[in-house]
């Protein structure tokens, strides 16, 4: 199985994909996990993890942001 993980807040949201083509979601908190099965369901969190990440910053702008604030708090 292949994976993409992102991070959540309190938790991990990881994206599987099978050999076989079949994408699964591991959804895991502080105290819990969650393997996620259902099509519609995957599909669902496929779609705000790519929501989220359309608002991220690209990553040489979010290591500049990262390199400020660290010079902000020294």
């Amino acid at each position: 199985m292949s994976g993409a993980s992102t991070g959540c807040s309190g938790g991990s949201l990881t994206f599987l994909t099978a050999p076989n083509g079949v994408t699964l979601a591991y959804v895991e908190s502080f105290g819990s996990g969650e393997l996620v099965e259902s099509p519609k369901r995957v599909v669902e969190l496929l779609q705000r993890y790519d929501a989220v990440r359309g608002l991220a910053l690209p990553e040489c702008e979010s290591m500049e942001l990262v390199r400020k604030y660290l010079e902000e708090y020294r």
